[in-house]
């Protein structure tokens, strides 16, 4: 699918839309208006909406009503797969005060998609039972000011020779919203529930892999996003580029673009979100394993200099079924795990700066291969900043916190720091050295807890300590003592 605005986002060209048409907010709704905003639609749109009958809009009420043939839409942007069947959408809006306007969508929805090659199809399917869809749109926002979303009884099928693939959600309830408006930035919050996840996956002749949650809960966020920046980008394309592709703009209009991007770029400052389950459930085959929670958490901060990327993880009252987990290592296996762990080392304020020179396709090509690379890692390391890792078991009670750092060449070594502290780790000794004449395993364990347990430091509270350091030569010193590899 090519879009006239190609050099933008699909959202961008979304927002473009409804500036054009967000004049008619105040007047009355006829079919003169509903023809310039059905023109504004086909402008804007994939260029195969221009000489399409896929698209109707009319007057309804005190507002319009678009309406999408979506199978002729989704044709020409999935080739070579072809489209089956696919309900038709259709889109009311609503103006509202300050040249907002009100959006909403609703029904069920099914598409069917299929690709033939050779003697073999694959399939994909999707079923909604019912969806809601419906919100406040800013013209000028990538992100409507609000939005609600609500999903019942939604079914994915992917099927690819005799691989499968299928996702089913019994609800889903979505929230977003922009706050916090000022000098033409906003912050845009999200949150998600999802009762009912399963997903399922399978090739013959293996068995059927599967995972399962009752329910699901999360955010996600996006800092300060440049709304204004957003605006003036969707204004150049509209007015001055009149939707001509990227690769034909003029040096003028070149020139102008890399004018707004160099005043606007990064577009946003922070990115992130974290979610929660309950009751999670994997097996195959009937067997596998269950967690009471599992969370999971990322975000990128920093996004217009020296940027980070933090990821949180924690695992709690997990249990495995029989014939999964050695039956004789089950004190081995974590039932609670954590984790925080920071990135650094990225410049994304070069890669953005690099971006807004807007450079042609012939200046492009002349650029080296480990171009963006290069200016992403200026250092040609990533700096790993470990700020809490947890493992538990009946046989141990781990944690690590550290820094490292680590080479983008393959053949450099990390370097860093770590402390690690253990609780109670006679018990772990005890327990290996008992079962070491019926575990191999143990017995090979047993001898390196001992080493161990002569390098650590007691830190008091039944706790013991050691602090780890190893450098590019591969020399590693713990508790001051060099190890002999």
């Amino acid at each position: 699918m090519s879009f006239k605005v190609s050099g933008l986002p699909a959202a961008l060209g979304a927002a473009a839309i409804l500036c054009l048409v967000s004049g008619a907010a105040a007047e009355p709704a006829t079919e003169t208006v509903a023809r310039s905003i059905e023109a504004a639609v086909r402008l804007y749109g994939p260029d195969s909406w221009a000489s399409s009958s896929l698209l109707k809009v009319s007057p309804d009420g005190e507002g319009y009503r678009l309406a999408f043939e979506t199978s002729a839409a989704l044709a020409p942007a999935i080739m070579p797969w072809t489209v089956k069947t696919a309900t038709p959408l259709s889109f009311g809006l609503r103006p509202a005060e300050g040249g907002l306007w009100n959006f909403e969508t609703s029904g069920p929805f099914a598409l069917g998609t299929e690709l033939l090659a050779g003697n073999r199809s694959n399939a994909l399917s999707l079923d909604v039972a019912s969806q809601t869809v419906a919100g406040l749109f800013d013209p000028v926002a990538v992100f409507p000011r609000r939005a609600d979303v609500g999903l019942k009884d939604a079914k994915l099928a992917l099927r690819a020779g005799q691989e499968s693939v299928k996702f089913s959600i019994g609800a889903l309830d979505m929230t977003s919203s922009v706050t916090d408006q000022a000098a033409g930035k906003g912050n845009v919050d999200a949150t998600f529930s999802i009762d009912g996840l399963s997903a399922t996956t399978g090739a013959f002749p293996r068995p059927e892999a599967k995972v399962s949650a009752e329910r699901v809960d999360g955010t996600y966020a996006i800092g300060r996003l440049d709304l204004a920046g957003i605006g003036n980008i969707v204004r150049f394309w509209q007015v001055t580029a009149g939707g001509k592709d990227a690769a034909a703009l003029t040096d003028a209009e070149r020139a102008e673009l890399r004018t707004i991007l160099k005043a606007h770029l990064p577009m946003l400052e922070a990115i992130g979100g974290a979610f929660t389950a309950k009751n999670v459930r994997m097996s195959e085959a009937g067997r596998g394993f269950s967690a009471e929670t599992l969370g999971y958490s990322s975000r990128w901060e920093g996004m217009g200099d020296k940027a980070s990327f933090i990821i949180g993880a924690s695992l709690t009252k997990v249990t495995i079924d029989a014939g999964i987990w050695p039956r004789e290592l089950e004190a081995a296996l974590p039932t609670s795990a954590g984790l925080d762990v920071g990135f650094g080392g990225f410049d994304l304020g070069a890669l953005w700066r690099d971006a807004a020179l807007v450079r042609s396709e012939k200046e492009t090509a002349l650029l080296p291969r480990d171009h963006a690379t290069t200016l992403l890692f200026p250092d040609g390391r990533i700096g790993v900043t470990i700020k809490d890792l947890t493992l538990q078991s009946p046989l141990y009670d781990f944690r690590l916190t550290g820094q490292m750092s680590l080479a983008m060449a393959q053949t450099s070594l990390p370097t860093g720091s770590v402390t690690v502290t253990a609780l109670d780790f006679d018990r772990t000794v005890k327990y290996l050295q008992d079962n070491a004449k019926t575990v191999p395993l143990y017995s090979r364990a047993a001898f390196v807890a001992l080493m161990m347990k002569g390098l650590g430091k007691d830190a008091g509270g039944g706790t013991t300590t050691w602090a780890v350091t190893f450098d590019a030569a591969g020399k590693i010193v713990v508790n001051g003592q060099p190890l002999p590899i």
